[in-house]
């Protein structure tokens, strides 16, 4: 569980917001504004919850039930028993106040920890921004179908400004992803880690469930169906390496994906080379063959960044 920082903790730990939920909330489930008054307030009580959230000021990050801390540019780990250990940059770390004794090897990965750690930090204040601007496009949708404006335009902002929470809260999943990387890796080659070695037990719900791409102007988001294919989800503009919207990938090279994890492990395999997808449109199922040059770009996306 990613926290917000202490002052408006309480609130969203109770109620999670996503972009579903949230324009649901702000502009009904079927996608038509509620009574503006309502929708008015609801969406004043959205905003300044998460634009309070998204401010670094506030306070305190707190990832995995408090097993991460994070509070500016230091990271501190709650371990078993008790044990304290603090994290900085350079991949020092410190059990108890007493440093420990570490390899290149293991210093890289303690690195990939502290920066997993401040990503999500990072990219949950973006999502909290993100969230805040639904709240102020709902006000405005809501707002145009009460005054006869032009609410296509309004309701495209809204659709745009979901799809941003979408993206940023990815990014989160892919810097959890990061972290139960290298704390697995730690737990192997540091024994000194071992009361850290469980803070993170998963990546996330969302780690294998969805994916943005953005490159030069397009843009294909990808979703996990329920292990049976990937989902596309959304394409910019209509078509892309030839996948539209609301194709289904059955497989890659032959081989079955259940999950996003799947087809990014399926291309990784064929890099460079082209690839070819088996997907179903419709009611028939049909091949398409995507150029090495235009996927690389998304498998490398998926991996941990080791700068």
């Amino acid at each position: 569980m990613i926290r917000c920082p202490r002052p408006c903790r309480g609130a969203r730990d109770r109620y999670p917001i996503t972009a579903v939920r949230l324009r649901r909330a702000l502009t009904g489930p079927t996608g038509g504004s509620l009574m503006f008054i309502r929708s008015t307030a609801l969406a004043f009580a959205v905003v300044t919850l998460l634009a309070g959230c998204s401010h670094e000021s506030l306070g305190s990050t707190t990832i995995a039930n408090g097993g991460i801390v994070v509070h500016g540019a230091d990271v501190v780990l709650h371990g078993t028993g008790g044990t304290e250990a603090s994290l900085d940059a350079t991949g020092n770390l410190v059990i108890g106040g007493h440093p420990a004794t570490v390899t290149e090897a293991q210093r890289q990965q303690l690195q990939l920890y502290y920066r997993g750690a401040l990503a999500v930090r990072q990219h949950g204040i973006a999502t909290g921004k993100a969230g805040a601007a639904i709240g102020v496009q709902a006000l405005k949708s809501a707002a145009m179908k009460v005054t006869g404006g032009d609410d296509a335009h309004a309701d495209a902002s809204l659709d745009a400004a979901t799809r941003q929470v979408d993206e940023e809260a990815s990014k989160i999943c892919l810097d959890m992803r990061q972290i139960k990387a290298a704390q697995d890796r730690l737990a192997i080659q540091l024994p000194a880690f071992e009361p850290f070695a469980k803070i993170v037990d998963d990546a996330g719900d969302c780690s294998n469930r969805s994916l943005v791409w953005r490159d030069a102007g397009r843009s294909v988001t990808f979703k996990s169906g329920d292990g049976n294919g990937v989902r596309v989800a959304r394409t910019e503009p209509a078509s892309v390496w030839g996948l539209r919207q609301g194709d289904l990938i059955l497989a890659v090279g032959g081989r079955p994906v259940d999950d996003v994890d799947d087809l990014i492990e399926r291309l990784s395999t064929d890099k460079p080379a082209d690839a070819r997808l088996h997907i179903r449109r419709g009611n028939a199922e049909q091949d398409v063959t995507v150029a090495g040059r235009d996927y690389v770009s998304l498998v490398d996306s998926r991996k941990p960044s080791a700068k």
